[in-house]
């Protein structure tokens, strides 16, 4: 089995979400390649190795810059404002690590595109955390559009509006 390490930047409610979720992976998925939470890093060096204690890592980091250039961090997901996550996915993708962003991709249209742009020159595997798309109500709402009963549905040739 092959380990991955995983850093995350950021322990609030998102970055303990995620952590809580990586440790798991070995108990729910049977897969050859395994996360280990390697570094978490935080707004301080306090909050960040409270963080390392209480999620399971196995180090900290005083800031994301530290955390992005570990050797040992492999991928990065990214649980911080999004006025932060232009800088750190571009960080990560310039230095060829995969990176899974929490919505909003950025603070705004630019940030978006200029994330993408990176994503796609780097090659690397990347994704933004819509986790809600398989929630009983986000289906619901899903197949009200599909049926026609509300809203507008594009199916990648065009769209069509409700009566």
């Amino acid at each position: 089995m092959t380990e991955i390490g995983i850093g995350i930047i950021g322990g609030g409610y998102m970055g303990k979400a995620h952590a809580v979720a990586y440790a798991a992976v070995g108990a729910v998925f049977n897969t050859t390649l395994r996360p280990c939470l390697e570094m978490i890093a935080a707004r301080t060096d306090e909050s960040a190795a409270r963080y390392k204690h209480a999620y399971g890592f196995r180090r900290h980091a005083a800031s994301w810059q530290d955390l992005v250039e570990d050797r040992n961090v492999e991928a990065v997901i990214i649980a911080t404002p999004q006025t932060m996550h232009r800088a750190i996915a571009t960080a990560c993708l310039d230095l060829g690590k995969p990176v899974f962003c929490e919505k909003p991709l950025g603070a705004s249209l630019n940030d978006a595109r200029v994330m993408t742009a990176a994503a796609a020159a780097s090659g690397c595997v990347n994704m933004v955390g819509f986790n809600y798309v398989r929630t009983p109500a986000t289906q619901f709402a899903r197949a009200l559009v599909a049926d026609g009963a509300v809203g507008q549905t594009c199916m990648g040739i065009g769209c069509r509006s409700s009566p």
